[in-house]
């Protein structure tokens, strides 16, 4: 702290450059930060407006453990198309439209990547493997 020139046993209550560089420093990330969000949300709008179809309508999933093992599905909606194509709690989500499906980061950047209203879904339950169509227009 430096000494007031007027009153030497009080300290300067001034900022220093440090503190203005460090205040700066806080509020470019504040606004990179909020223009990062901005965007993810625009472009899940755009996502939504466009008329794509939804990722996966009616389905909750999770990443399987250990990391990069695939995905679990966690819920389904009952009156779904995921749930009457046979879809269940529990099983572990491994390709979508032939393509493996190793993390839940993987499967939506696919799923946003493809126009597709039908995709094909590759699942593990128990020791059977299974695949079943599900139209994402329908929601």
């Amino acid at each position: 702290m430096l000494a007031h020139p007027a009153n030497p046993g009080m300290a300067d209550s001034r900022p220093t450059l440090a503190g203005l560089g460090q205040t700066l420093l806080l509020v470019v990330l504040a606004i990179a930060a909020l223009a990062i969000s901005s965007a993810f949300f625009y472009r899940m709008e755009r996502h939504a407006a466009d008329g794509r179809p939804d990722l996966l309508p009616g389905v909750t999933l999770i990443n399987a453990s250990p990391p990069g093992s695939g995905v679990i599905v966690t819920s389904l909606r009952s009156d779904g198309g995921a749930a009457h194509g046979g879809m269940a709690v529990g099983d572990a989500v491994v390709s979508i439209d032939g393509t493996p499906i190793h993390s839940l980061d993987q499967a939506s950047h696919y799923l946003i990547g493809t126009h597709r209203p039908m995709v094909t879904i590759g699942l593990v339950r128990g020791d059977h493997r299974l695949a079943i169509a599900l139209d994402r227009s329908r929601t």
